[in-house]
């Protein structure tokens, strides 16, 4: 098991184990309560019961909503839509439609709206859904098409009514990224960001998580160039402004 601790006292107080050394894809949903994820399956632990939740393929990570009610598995190929667990008892919640990959999830300040962008089974660069989602009860409460690629993160701007999503444009090589500004309002792009001619690519095509600094007016996207690479590799960071 892996164990979770925290500070604030010496010596550290244990609080909770992971009932698991490694895994494709987990998070936390509660005291003694997890999801894992292997290459090919999702699990719920909870105390001494384990339950398969089914196939899923290849998640990367796991967005809890911030009332720690559901969980929304990022990057997994499941052909019935993308799952989104319930976090207390282990059970998928609700399928979304369209969306055989659920690419990344972003949640107002809030928590009572989950802005989610993907691409339907069979998963293609084709057509880009964009919804916005009751976390509660998956009823979709809007949804918009946008332009082709794979989007690999979004974020959400708290001070304005945009979300940020980031992908790599067909055809790029070395693949360089491309920020989208969507309108959350109407799930519409309504501006993109390139990288400038001449700038240094992304190796593999993998995007981390972008830093969003609403003070700034600036998202900060990472390019990861050191995922099966050594970790001398420098990865990239490229610098939007953001939209008033």
């Amino acid at each position: 098991m892996q164990d979770v601790r925290v500070a604030g006292g010496s010596p550290l107080v244990l609080v909770d184990s992971a009932p698991f050394y490694g895994a494709w894809a987990a998070a936390q949903l509660g005291l003694g309560r997890w999801i894992a994820h292997t290459k090919h399956a999702t699990y719920f632990y909870g105390g001494l019961n384990t339950v398969s939740l089914g196939a899923l393929e290849e998640p990367d990570q796991l967005e809890v909503s911030p009332d720690g009610w559901r969980a929304f598995p990022e990057l997994g190929f499941d052909p019935n839509g993308a799952p989104v667990y319930d976090a207390a008892s282990g059970v998928i919640a609700y399928h979304l439609p369209r969306l055989g990959y659920l690419s990344r999830v972003g949640l107002s300040v809030t928590g009572d709206t989950a802005y989610v962008v993907g691409v339907g089974p069979p998963p293609t660069t084709d057509t880009v859904y964009a919804l916005a989602v009751d976390p509660q009860s998956g009823a979709v409460l809007r949804e918009g098409r946008l332009p082709s690629g794979f989007p690999e993160l979004l974020a959400v701007d708290p001070d304005q009514p945009w979300l940020y999503m980031a992908d790599v444009a067909p055809g790029d090589f070395p693949p360089l990224p491309v920020l989208r500004v969507i309108d959350r309002r109407s799930l519409r792009q309504v501006a993109v960001s390139r990288a400038p001619v001449g700038t240094p690519g992304i190796d593999l095509s993998l995007l981390m998580i972008p830093v969003l600094s609403p003070g700034e007016r600036r998202v900060y996207v990472v390019g990861l160039n050191n995922w099966d690479a050594p970790a001398t590799v420098p990865s990239n960071v490229y610098v939007f402004d953001l939209l008033p």
